[in-house]
C-alpha cells in the first residue's frame, strides 16, 4: 500500500511538474507577445510621425524646387508642428548640467539629435533656395531617417517576431540576387 502511494505521488508530481513547465512556457510566451504588442504599438505612433515629416520635407523640398515660396512657408511651418510633436518620441536630453532649467518642461536640457536634424531642414529651407540647400536638406533628411531606424531596429524586430511566429518577413535578396534569377526583368530600374 506504501509503495502505492508513494508511486501515485510521485506520477502527480511529475503530471504537476510537466503541467508547470508548460504553463510557464505559455506565460513566457505570452509575455513576449503583449511585450512586442506594446512595442508595436509605440513604433506604429513613431512611424506614422516619421511618415508625416518624410512627406512635408518631400514637399518641402518640391516647393523649394519650384520656386513657391509661399508653399514653402506653409510646409515650414507644418514641419515646426512637427518638431513639436516629435518632443514626445525625442525627449530633450538632461545632461544634469541644468541647461536650459529656465525653460517649460519639453523645452529643458538639450535637443535630441534627430530633432536637430530637423531644425536643421528646417532653417535650410528658411534660407534661399539653391541646389547646394536643396542637397544640404536632402543630406539631414538621411540622417534624420537613420535615427529613426536605430529605433525602430527593423533587423532585430524582425528576428523577435520570427523566435515567436518561426517566420522572418524579410527577403534577404538584393537587386543582383533578383537579377540572376530573372535575368535582366528589373534592368529599366537601373537605366540612367
Amino acid at each position: 500500500m506504501e509503495q502505492t502511494n508513494a508511486l501515485v505521488a510521485n506520477i502527480v508530481a511529475a503530471i504537476s511538474l510537466f503541467v508547470s513547465l508548460v504553463l510557464a512556457t505559455y506565460y513566457i510566451r505570452d509575455r513576449q507577445i503583449t511585450k512586442l504588442s506594446v512595442e508595436k504599438a509605440y513604433v506604429d505612433e513613431l512611424l506614422s510621425w516619421c511618415n508625416d515629416v518624410l512627406k512635408t520635407i518631400g514637399r518641402l523640398r518640391l516647393a523649394a524646387e519650384t520656386g513657391a515660396r509661399t508653399r514653402v512657408a506653409e510646409l515650414r511651418s507644418d514641419l515646426s508642428v512637427l518638431i513639436d510633436l516629435g518632443r514626445f518620441f525625442f525627449p530633450n536630453i538632461d545632461k544634469g548640467d541644468n541647461f536650459g532649467a529656465h525653460k517649460p518642461p519639453a523645452f529643458r536640457g538639450y535637443r535630441n539629435l534627430a530633432l536637430d536634424f530637423l531644425v536643421a531642414i528646417y532653417n535650410i529651407y528658411g534660407e534661399e533656395p539653391s541646389d547646394e540647400n536643396i542637397r544640404r536638406a536632402e543630406h539631414m533628411r538621411r540622417y534624420f531617417l537613420s535615427v529613426v531606424f536605430e529605433v525602430v531596429n527593423p533587423k532585430d524586430r524582425l528576428n523577435r517576431i520570427r523566435s515567436i511566429t518561426d517566420r522572418y518577413y524579410s527577403d534577404e535578396r538584393i537587386y543582383e540576387d533578383f537579377h540572376e534569377d530573372k535575368r535582366g526583368a528589373l534592368d529599366y530600374i537601373w537605366r540612367n
